[in-house]
C-alpha cells in the first residue's frame, strides 16, 4: 500500500482541496490535431502527476508528451495498456516540455533525434530527486463499492481511470458493464452528490460520470522529493550501473 507524508502538508490547503477532491491542473495542448498523436495514458498520467505535484508543491509543472510517449515506446496506430506508460516513468523519468514540446507532424513526434545523452540525463535527474511510486485501487472488474474506494483514496491521490467514452444521457457520462473502456484520463473528485468527475484529454473539459460507470481500472500514486540521504544513495546506485555499463 502507498503511503503519502506529504499528506501534513495539505493543512496548508483549504479543505475542499483535498477532501474528496483535488484542484485540477488543466494540462496544456497545442491543438486537437496534435492531441491526437499523444495516446490518452501519456496525457492522463501526466495529469495526474501534474495535478499531484500542484497540491503537495504548489508548483504546477507541465511535464513533455513526446517524452514519455516515445520511450514507453507507443505504436501511433494502437493503444497501449496504462501500466506501461506508468513503468516507463519510473524507468526514465520526467522532463520539462520545453525541452521536448509537440511537434507539427506526427513524423517528427515519433522521431528519436532528439533523444540526445542530455535529454534522458534531464529524465534521470527526476528520478533522483523524486520518489514516484503507482498501485492500481483495482485492475478489471469493478468492486461493488468502488465508489467509496475511490472517496477514501482521493484524500491522499488523484486517479487515473479507464472510462467508456462517450455516451451522454442528460448530464452524466454513462456505460454498462459489458462496455469497453476505451479512454484512460484523470478522475479528479466525487461530488457531494457522489457523482465522479473526471477530465477529458480528448476535448479538455470536465465530464460528470453516472454513478454506475464501468471504471474498470483505477490507480493512485505517490510522489515524494528525496532528502538528500536518499538521493545519494540514488545517485551511488545510478553510478553503480553506469560503471557495470561501461565494463561491458
Amino acid at each position: 500500500m502507498l503511503g503519502c507524508s506529504a499528506l501534513k502538508r495539505a493543512k496548508r490547503r483549504t479543505l475542499n482541496e483535498f477532501i474528496g477532491g483535488f484542484m485540477l491542473v488543466v494540462k496544456k495542448a497545442t491543438n486537437d490535431t496534435q492531441g491526437t498523436w499523444v495516446k490518452r495514458t501519456v496525457w492522463g498520467a501526466e495529469n495526474q502527476i501534474e495535478t499531484m505535484y500542484r497540491f503537495l508543491y504548489d508548483i504546477e509543472p507541465n511535464y513533455s508528451e513526446r517524452f514519455v510517449y516515445n520511450l514507453v515506446p507507443i505504436d501511433p496506430q494502437k493503444g497501449v495498456d496504462p501500466q506501461k506508460t506508468y513503468t516507463a516513468i519510473r524507468e526514465h523519468g520526467l522532463i520539462d516540455n520545453a525541452l521536448m514540446p509537440m511537434t507539427d507532424t506526427l513524423e517528427e513526434f515519433v522521431s528519436m533525434d532528439d533523444f540526445t545523452g542530455s535529454i534522458r540525463a534531464k529524465g534521470q535527474n527526476w528520478l533522483v530527486n523524486h520518489e514516484f511510486l503507482h498501485e492500481w485501487l483495482w485492475k478489471g472488474t469493478r468492486p461493488e463499492n468502488y465508489i467509496e474506494l475511490l472517496k477514501e483514496a482521493l484524500k491522499s491521490s488523484p486517479i487515473g481511470v479507464s472510462v467508456s467514452a462517450w455516451n451522454r444521457q442528460g448530464d452524466v457520462y454513462v456505460s454498462d458493464k459489458g462496455s469497453v473502456n476505451n479512454h484512460f484520463c484523470l478522475l479528479y473528485k466525487i461530488d457531494d452528490e457522489g457523482y465522479p468527475w473526471i477530465f477529458d484529454s480528448y476535448d479538455h473539459s470536465k465530464k460528470k460520470l453516472s454513478k454506475d460507470h464501468n471504471i474498470r481500472r483505477a490507480k493512485r500514486i505517490h510522489i515524494q522529493k528525496r532528502t538528500k540521504p536518499a538521493m545519494r544513495k540514488h545517485v551511488r546506485i545510478l553510478q553503480a550501473i553506469l560503471n557495470f555499463l561501461l565494463k561491458k
